[in-house]
């Protein structure tokens, strides 16, 4: 008999390595700069930045999350802001 509960417990691990993998895949490949908002301890921007092709800002309000995503090298620079306020110019960033 199919078990969908343990299917479940199995797969969904794999589900956010999956939505990044479709993001790298529609990635416009000029880009050159990347703006992550929210981008919290920076997991998902160290795989889609993983060869490093990009300039990338992490930008949070939760100083300890840009503290462990600094230690973890995942972004080129951090600022700690509210969004509502960031200080970052219009389209200064093509993502």
């Amino acid at each position: 008999m199919f078990d969908l509960e343990r299917l479940s417990l199995r797969v969904r691990p794999l589900m956010p390595l999956t939505a990044l993998n479709t993001c790298w895949r529609f990635l416009d490949k000029s880009t050159k700069s990347i703006l992550d908002i929210g981008c919290g301890k920076g997991v998902p921007m160290k795989f889609i930045n993983r060869a490093r092709n990009f300039y990338t800002v992490g930008l949070d309000i939760f100083k300890p999350y840009l503290i462990k995503a600094k230690k973890n090298n995942t972004h080129d620079d951090y600022v700690l802001c509210d969004v509502r306020y960031m200080p970052v110019r219009d389209k200064s960033f093509d993502v």
